[in-house]
């Protein structure tokens, strides 16, 4: 995250107000929670494991290592919105063995290391959308939205 000054230039010691986002903060939590979860199905279900999840502005996208059937990215999307309007739990926890390891566990998934800010239930994040899915040196991305639901 980018800290913005109107007290600029400050030094060590300097008190500084700062100013939280939340809406900005939100959003970016719901997507990063989405990918977790989108990551749990395809690799619990589909057996494909993605190797590089980013977070934009209104955007998230998972890469994985060779193309998927575009059957098996629709099934995924409609598995992970399932599990969002059953509100399924998000843990977080440091591993016992690795110090500064942190893991995100969703439900019956594969835990995945991470180091990012979640959502506390998935009902949190929304509808999956599929914005778009490209092929790049022969690895699939796969690019979500999230459209806002009431509950």
């Amino acid at each position: 995250m980018a800290h913005f000054s109107k007290q600029i230039p400050f030094r060590v010691g300097d008190r500084v107000k700062l100013e939280l986002d939340w809406k900005h903060r939100y959003n970016a939590m719901r997507l990063h929670s989405a990918l977790h979860l989108l990551a749990g199905v395809f690799d619990s279900k589909f057996k494909e494991r993605a190797v590089a999840g980013v977070v934009k502005s209104n955007s998230a996208y998972l890469v994985f290592k060779h193309e998927l059937l575009d059957n098996i990215i629709n099934r995924a999307i409609e598995q992970a919105n399932e599990d969002i309007k059953n509100g399924l739990e998000i843990q977080t926890y440091w591993d016992k063995n690795r110090k500064g390891f942190r893991w995100c566990k969703i439900n019956g998934y594969p835990p995945i290391p991470c180091g990012g800010l979640h959502v506390k239930n998935a009902g949190e994040i929304g509808k999956i959308d599929l914005a778009g899915k490209e092929l790049e040196q022969g690895k699939q991305k796969i690019t979500i939205s999230l459209i806002v639901t009431r509950q």
